[in-house]
């Protein structure tokens, strides 16, 4: 008997990732300011970092890092317009902070509400420091009796992010870090994508 069968994909989710290493002569300056804010401003700022430090949402509001701004800008822009959103009509501006995670420190899953996008660009990822694990977004799919990996997971999808690399996903979809096993501090300049205030 001939099986006659077609397939759709429903709720896809995509992450997009962008090679920014052509800005890696502007790290070790990087490096330099984040210590400064980190001594100006040495209280952790809270959110879903544990046993690290972060800064205030701030970063490109105050000038800081203006080339990273600028192609990240262009990398959301990408996205919105993949997602068949005309960027001409939606105005927006990006906040972003410092996660600066030593030895033993981790990120509690989480979301990003009530934002357009999320993005996390990294700076310094020492062998060993964690991947960023991605949750199923199907609050159902933890009860199937097959969980898989790829793209019809149902279990959380890992990934190893690398200096210089952007990742951008939806803003909804939760997320934790591993501990960093390093010796090392990890450093990323997490991304949200807001209405202009």
């Amino acid at each position: 008997m001939k099986i006659a069968a077609s397939s759709a994909d429903y709720f896809v989710t995509r992450v997009w990732s962008f090679d920014l290493s052509e800005l890696e002569p502007e790290f070790p300056a990087w490096k330099k300011s984040i210590q400064s804010l980190r001594e100006m401003s040495p209280e952790p700022q809270g959110r879903s970092n544990r046993s690290g430090w972060n800064s205030e949402a701030n970063l490109f509001e105050n000038g800081y890092f203006p080339s990273l701004q600028k192609v990240s800008e262009q990398c959301f822009i990408h996205c919105f317009r993949e997602m068949g959103i005309e960027v001409d009509e939606l105005a927006f501006k990006i906040s972003a902070w410092v996660n600066l995670t030593p030895p033993g420190g981790y990120n509690v899953q989480h979301g990003h509400p009530r934002v357009y996008l999320s993005g996390c660009f990294y700076l310094d990822t020492p062998e060993n420091s964690g991947c960023i694990s991605f949750s199923d977004p199907r609050p159902g799919a933890v009860y199937s009796a097959t969980r898989m990996l790829g793209e019809m997971s149902s279990q959380n999808v890992k990934a190893q992010p690398k200096a210089g690399q952007l990742l951008i996903f939806p803003s909804w979809l939760e997320h934790s870090v591993e501990m960093n096993e390093s010796t090392q501090d990890r450093i990323s300049i997490p991304m949200n994508v807001v209405a202009p205030s």
